[in-house]
């Protein structure tokens, strides 16, 4: 009688909770955010405090080959790890400076540390091959790039958070590039933002 009424009071305390749905949204700016551009012509030089963070592939002055990447990261400490993640959607807005081609790019989860003012071509972090989205519409004026099953893995400590490399899918050819606002953009509402959708439970 005693193991029956422990089995159900158990029952109770992990199964009884009622779950609570939540939105965070996480919107940085110049002073939390991080974000930056690497380039492959200035291989040493950082980029990390510009309005713009864009995609691009092309020959400099006809001789220097220049692709330029970019990261970013959201914090998700608000999060606990006991959370159930729905969704995760990163929203970015493009600027008015693009070039019309077959911009195609890649969104990887990146593997090792890295610090916006600090980061560079030469010591970008490694990504995860494996671990990645394919993005092919860039004609919208609002990117939204769904994230679910990273953000899922970061919240449930199954891997690091480590943020994001953008880059495109073809770096060998010239004359591509997609632009976004970035973190220290002077307009708030056009900043890059992520959103996560997820359930808590209430045990009271």
């Amino acid at each position: 009688m005693k193991t029956k009424l422990l089995i159900f009071v158990l029952f109770c305390i992990v199964g009884c909770g009622n779950e609570e749905s939540r939105k965070l949204v996480v919107v940085p700016n110049p002073e939390t955010g991080q974000d930056a551009i690497i380039s492959r012509a200035h291989n040493k030089s950082n980029y990390g405090n510009l309005e713009i963070l864009h995609l691009t592939s092309r020959i400099k002055q006809d001789t220097l080959m220049d692709d330029n990447r970019f990261v970013i990261s959201f914090d998700l400490e608000q999060i606990n790890k006991w959370a159930k993640v729905d969704s995760a959607f990163i929203y970015l807005y493009r600027s008015s400076d693009e070039w019309k081609e077959s911009n195609r790019f890649l969104v990887h989860c990146i593997k090792e540390p890295w610090i916006e003012h600090r980061i560079t071509w030469d010591n970008q972090p490694t990504v995860d091959e494996h671990r990645k989205v394919l993005i092919s519409d860039t004609e919208t004026k609002e990117l939204k790039i769904s994230v679910s099953p990273f953000v899922r893995d970061f919240v449930e400590r199954e891997y690091r958070n480590m943020g994001f490399m953008f880059r495109l899918v073809k770096e060998d050819h010239k004359g591509r590039k997609v632009s976004f606002l970035s973190s220290n953009s002077k307009y708030d509402s056009l900043r890059p933002r992520l959103e996560v959708y997820y359930r808590v439970k209430n045990w009271f």
